[in-house]
């Protein structure tokens, strides 16, 4: 193959890519939604409710320099605490699905950097944003931060979960989280276990303790079915973590929308960031220090 054939195919490649991402997220968005798309939607949330996001055009990621940790937020609500609430000083930037920005962090005597990356709500953006970060930042951890609904009887309101499986709950589809670098240490501060996740909301009782007895489910998102799919794709390590907000049980009032507090989400999130560096070290990585 010549030169000029040769960089003609990178050409396309790095076209075609993002397209494939956009792609990938209609897969996931289409693989959950059903007839009932109209009925009111289960996910938690605070007052500023996640809002109907219209369609970014396709474009090429920009090349920035490799950020080794990137942490993906896929709830608004959870995005403006975290950035309002813990970051309100840093510089924001945006990109084609969201905000993001670059946070130092402790970690044992140094300095280190992550990307903190608004990639949702929803699974159609958030698959499509997760292959976004991927190409961007190369990153070779990848945390998924929020919260989610607990099933009644399995877990704790404001517990914390570190998910090793993800069932799809539209299509039963499973995906495995390799969990076997954090070690035994990791289930010291958190429950292990398997979440189920899709855009159609959890509507009754019956789907809850289906899918808490099938497949041993303790809790429901709308992300991370898809951000995981992706991440395993590409073969990028993930550690998918989620605070219990709400929890669905026998009372069908539970099945309602329902909004978060912000002191609430805050205290949640809270938890989960001062978390961050202990994850690093787990995960032996050379981590890019701050100048």
């Amino acid at each position: 193959m010549n030169r000029y054939h040769s960089s003609s195919c990178k050409t396309a490649y790095l076209i075609m890519r993002p397209v494939l991402s956009i792609l990938a997220g209609i897969f996931f968005y289409f693989q959950s939604a059903t007839s009932s798309a109209q009925s009111q939607s289960s996910s938690v949330s605070i007052k500023q409710s996640d809002e109907q996001q219209t369609a970014h055009p396709i474009q090429v990621p920009v090349q920035d320099e490799n950020q080794e940790v990137v942490i993906l937020v896929s709830g608004a609500g959870e995005w403006e605490v975290i950035q309002k609430e813990f970051f309100s000083n840093v510089p924001k930037e945006s990109t084609p699905y969201g905000e993001w920005f670059l946070a130092e962090m402790p970690l044992e005597d140094d300095i280190f950097e992550v990307a903190f990356f608004y990639n949702g709500p929803g699974a159609i953006f958030a698959g499509g944003a997760t292959q976004y970060a991927i190409d961007r930042w190369s990153p070779k951890l990848m945390i998924h931060l929020g919260v989610c609904n607990g099933f009644e009887g399995s877990v704790n309101k404001e517990e914390l979960l570190i998910v090793e499986r993800i069932v799809a709950s539209a299509t039963k589809i499973t995906t495995d989280i390799d969990l076997s670098w954090l070690g035994a240490a990791a289930t010291a501060w958190a429950k292990k276990g398997v979440i189920a996740s899709g855009d159609k909301p959890i509507q009754t009782p019956a789907e809850m303790a289906n899918l808490k007895n099938q497949f041993g489910a303790l809790a429901w998102d709308r992300e991370s079915a898809s951000v995981s799919s992706i991440a395993s794709v590409n073969k990028v390590r993930l550690l998918v973590i989620k605070s219990v907000a709400c929890l669905l049980g026998n009372d069908p009032k539970a099945y309602e929308k329902q909004e978060i507090p912000v002191p609430v989400l805050k205290k949640l999130l809270d938890e989960s960031l001062k978390m961050i560096p202990f994850w690093i070290s787990r995960s032996s990585l050379e981590i890019n220090e701050a100048p």
